[in-house]
């Protein structure tokens, strides 16, 4: 139940981003009467062609691993975690580091929640159904104790991206 609900907001917060930042390049790359420009701060100057662009790559980025997270891929989790971190960066390169955004905010809580999705795959010690049948049937009732063995080495969690390691 806890991992369900860590997950959902895991998907909420990605959620956000991905509208953040589509929203963003958007505001940057159309002039709307009534709403502006963002305020791109002060420290570094881009043109608004370019935040769009920053921003529309952030946003593609954001979605494919919104999309490896609900497939249940470790890799999205790995992606969002680093653009989470340089989002912060660039949050703090823009702004400076007195001036935290709900951009800031958000990318901590979800580099939190990201880290917690890890660890719980990591402790159910899931693997792809074909392998876990496969061994089992070889295993028999030594199963969960060779996956322990194998956790505990960090074999999985050092190829996830070749096993396509899932969560429950």
């Amino acid at each position: 139940m806890r991992q369900k609900a860590i997950f959902w907001v895991g998907i909420a917060l990605v959620a956000e981003k991905i509208l953040q930042h589509g929203l963003t390049a958007l505001f940057f790359g159309v002039n709307i009467n009534g709403i502006g420009k963002p305020e791109a701060g002060g420290l570094i100057f881009l043109s608004d062609p370019v935040m769009a662009m920053l921003n529309l790559v952030l946003m593609g980025f954001f979605a494919w691993g919104f999309w490896d997270i609900w497939k249940r891929r470790t890799r999205g989790l790995n992606l969002v975690i680093i653009l989470s971190a340089f989002d912060i960066a660039a949050e703090f390169t823009f702004h400076g580091f007195v001036y935290v955004t709900v951009s800031v905010i958000v990318a901590i809580f979800l580099i939190a929640f990201a880290f917690a999705l890890k660890s719980s795959a990591r402790d159910l010690q899931v693997y792809p159904a074909c392998c876990r049948k496969r061994l089992y049937a070889i295993f028999g009732e030594h199963f969960n104790k060779i996956t322990e063995v194998i956790a505990a080495i960090g074999y999985f969690d050092l190829m996830s991206s070749r096993t396509h390691q899932r969560w429950i």
